[in-house]
């Protein structure tokens, strides 16, 4: 009994350790540091992973193959591989891989970053392409860009001797110059808290904190569907709040439009008029 026992024990043993130390990756791909039971290469990339990339390129090459949790990724390090994968190879390597936190599925399935590219993509990217983007386009808004640079400007030197968070001083200057481009209105007023929408700027603050924020579900999927640390939920809240902002902006602008026949030279003019619904327009501008 007791051989029997020892015998299954050393079975388990043996199957465990090989399926913790066997080689999953897929064959073929660029070589790479050999990565550690379960976490893979994660702790060998630091702080700094940029700085680490850079010195794993000058061992294994242009293309190297890491393994983070349970994901495996192949790295690019050079201009000419990532030529090679974004323009030569693009449609085969086209896929998006949509981080944990963002896997909403109103916005994944209408945004231009992360959905798949089928029609609804197709239709988002042409107006990007052939009605927002154009150098047209880009050169009418050049004024819109340089006053809100100048506004910002102006206040630091009315502001001189003063102490100034200098992040939300820019912060609060590239929403405005957002706000211009797609609303033509401004968000915020510069030093003033309680001026604009706080709602919006809580959110949009706390929409680039998530996209900083490690969520360990991006290297163990399986993770993925218990939301562990709620960072889905406070995606899908923040997101909901932004919309529920610009919806109140595209209401009255839909509104205006109805009773008064000018056009204004902005995002929201040419998605309205390329009959977007709110919720793809929601969706392309975030």
């Amino acid at each position: 009994m007791e051989i029997v026992t020892v015998s299954l024990v050393a079975v388990v043993i043996t199957t465990f350790l090989y399926l913790i130390f066997r080689d999953s990756s897929p064959k073929g791909l660029p070589p790479g540091p050999k990565p550690w039971p379960i976490v893979g290469n994660l702790l060998q990339l630091g702080e700094k992973p940029h700085s680490q990339f850079a010195q794993l390129a000058e061992t294994y090459g242009d293309l190297f193959t890491l393994k983070l949790g349970s994901e495996t990724v192949v790295v690019a390090s050079t201009p000419l591989a990532a030529s090679e994968i974004l323009k030569t190879h693009d449609r085969v390597l086209s896929g998006r891989y949509v981080f944990q936190s963002f896997r909403v599925k109103e916005h994944v399935e209408n945004s231009i970053v992360w959905s798949e590219c089928n029609d609804t993509w197709k239709k988002l990217r042409k107006v990007c392409r052939t009605e927002l983007f154009t150098q047209k386009m880009i050169e009418s808004q050049a004024e819109i860009r340089e006053s809100k640079a100048m506004e910002m400007v102006e206040f630091l030197m009315r502001n001189q001797g003063s102490e100034v968070k200098i992040v939300e001083v820019v912060f609060g200057t590239l929403v405005n110059i957002f706000g211009n481009l797609i609303f033509s209105q401004n968000i915020f007023k510069l030093g003033d808290e309680s001026s604009g929408s706080v709602e919006m700027k809580e959110h949009l603050w706390r929409m680039l904190e998530l996209g900083n924020s490690t969520n360990p579900a991006d290297y163990f999927p399986f993770l993925g569907r218990f939301d562990l640390f709620g960072q889905r939920k406070d995606v899908a809240d923040c997101l909901q709040g932004i919309y529920s902002v610009w919806g109140a902006m595209l209401k009255e602008r839909k509104i205006a439009k109805q009773h008064n026949n000018s056009k204004k030279n902005d995002f929201v003019e040419i998605l309205l008029d390329s009959g977007l619904d709110d919720q793809q327009i929601n969706a392309l501008l975030m």
